[in-house]
């Protein structure tokens, strides 16, 4: 067996019969060539690839999906030649980051010595020969795909696919037109809508579901397989998600999320804004949201351009130490005093006192105060919060590497008034997150918020009226 095709000595009867039984036996062919073993799950989704043209995968994180992903793509290679094998995601990033990583460390160590001379291997393709190969597509040019259509067998791999949309699905499927073609969509459920759970739903797909849960680690209690769940990481994810949590029904049960229409931001949008690559630079804006003694924590939170820094917490300090915090997050980061926005409701408000005491102009935020536009929002919380959701949705860049901040986000809902749309109350917020206030959402929300800007027009004649100190023998 070589790199660049599959041969044996045998003549062209005989490279089918072996191509027969790489065919059959999926399993055998992984473990002798590339020196894998699978857990039952991953058996099911192996099986289910060779046996059906469409298999869906709804599943947790820490279960093995990517790499046996990876492992289809050189038997697949050996079952038909010539023949491609396509993968894709909901970003590049995903392309580059995740699939081809693990498919090159699986070539890197296999028994195979003719796999491991990768032959042809890049970043993002196998270049074996003419239309035989593996090639990661950018999912932001569907329409580019048809250069790989053709007469021969297909498998298209599909990960992150819960972010899958129509035009992309109808890409897909106009490549895969040979009965001998696959597609494999995999990803965690994050949205309760589009192809991928709209799969879920219909008898076309073979469909299956992977929870950590089911895991040896996690059954056992032991490390049966590297890499996978174990108890203790579920324990950890509960602690950091919530059990009741969007996230956690995600991300360690598997299952989609029961969200309505009152949920303002859904885990869909936060992990799309997790996987955007951020421009370097940008303006510079930091909302503090102060908490002193007790459960909740004081957030400061910097945005740079339309990243998302990781965030500032701490807990249990006095006022003039987050006093502190925010001149040194404010020097180190270079944020203008003018782009500080802290909610002055309560202890934010002393906070706010002596920076203006310290020659520091930032912004006291009361978010309970009349909104910009009261015809649709009962107040400023509500607008701001809105503004919020818009901004993760187009373009937002968040860091995935902060659980807190993805689950704060997703947690808060909306509630619809005769004067307009409201935040729904933080005890509610907070009995959701287990007794935790979504600190890291109201920072965030607060380096957003734009103060109005009065026109220079209007200044000027302020200080004509009243004096340039703002004191005037004006009768009112």
């Amino acid at each position: 067996m070589a790199a660049s095709a599959p041969t044996t000595s045998a003549t062209a009867s005989g490279l089918e019969r072996y191509q027969r039984l790489v065919r059959r036996d999926p399993l055998g062919w992984m473990r002798r060539s590339l020196g894998t073993q699978f857990w039952r799950k991953q058996r099911d989704v192996i099986y289910s690839v060779r046996d059906n043209p469409l298999t869906v995968v709804r599943s947790a994180n820490s279960t093995g999906k990517t790499y046996l992903a990876a492992c289809l793509v050189p038997w697949w290679l050996q079952c038909y030649c010539p023949a491609y094998v396509i993968t894709t995601s909901s970003s590049w990033i995903g392309v580059k980051r995740q699939l081809w990583p693990t498919l090159r460390a699986v070539l890197r160590h296999a028994p195979c010595q003719e796999l491991g001379q990768r032959a042809g291997l890049h970043q993002t393709e196998w270049n074996i020969d003419d239309q035989y190969g593996a090639f990661g597509l950018s999912p932001k040019k569907p329409e580019g795909w048809g250069g790989y259509r053709t007469e021969n067998p297909i498998l298209v791999i599909v990960d992150e696919a819960s972010a899958l949309d129509q035009e992309h699905r109808d890409a897909i499927m106009a490549l895969v037109s040979d009965p001998r073609s696959r597609v494999l969509e995999i990803g965690n459920p994050l949205r309760c809508d589009g192809p991928f759970y709209q799969a879920f739903k219909t008898d076309e797909w073979s469909k299956i579901h992977v929870s950590a849960l089911d895991t040896p680690n996690v059954k056992t209690g032991k490390l049966v397989v590297p890499g996978l769940a174990t108890r203790e990481w579920v324990e950890a994810r509960k602690r950091e998600y919530g059990d009741g949590s969007a996230w956690y029904r995600a991300r360690v049960l598997g299952e989609f999320p029961e969200e309505g229409e009152d949920v303002l931001i859904p885990i869909h949008m936060v992990d799309a804004a997790t996987r955007r690559e951020g421009e370097p630079g940008g303006r510079l804006r930091m909302g503090v949201d102060v908490a002193r003694f007790g459960s909740d924590n004081t957030v400061i939170q910097v945005v740079r351009g339309n990243t998302a820094l990781l965030p500032i917490v701490t807990a249990r300090e006095d006022t003039m130490a987050t006093v502190g915090r925010v001149r040194a997050a404010m020097g180190e980061h270079g944020v203008p005093a003018h782009e500080v926005k802290i909610d002055d409701i309560g202890l934010g408000g002393g906070v706010v006192d002596r920076l203006h005491e310290m020659d520091c102009p930032v912004v006291g935020v009361n978010v309970g105060t009349k909104p910009a536009d009261p015809t649709r929002f009962v107040n400023l919380r509500a607008e701001l919060a809105w503004n919020l959701r818009t901004w993760i949705r187009d373009a937002a860049v968040l860091p995935s590497d902060d659980a807190r901040l993805l689950v704060d986000l997703a947690a808060p809902r909306v509630e619809y008034r005769s004067n307009g749309m409201a935040l729904e109350a933080k005890d509610k917020v907070k009995a959701r997150l287990q007794g935790r206030s979504p600190d890291r959402f109201d920072a965030l929300m607060l380096a957003l918020y734009e103060p109005p800007r009065f026109p220079a027009e209007t200044i000027l004649f302020a200080e004509n009226i009243l004096g340039a100190g703002g004191q005037g023998n004006v009768a009112v």
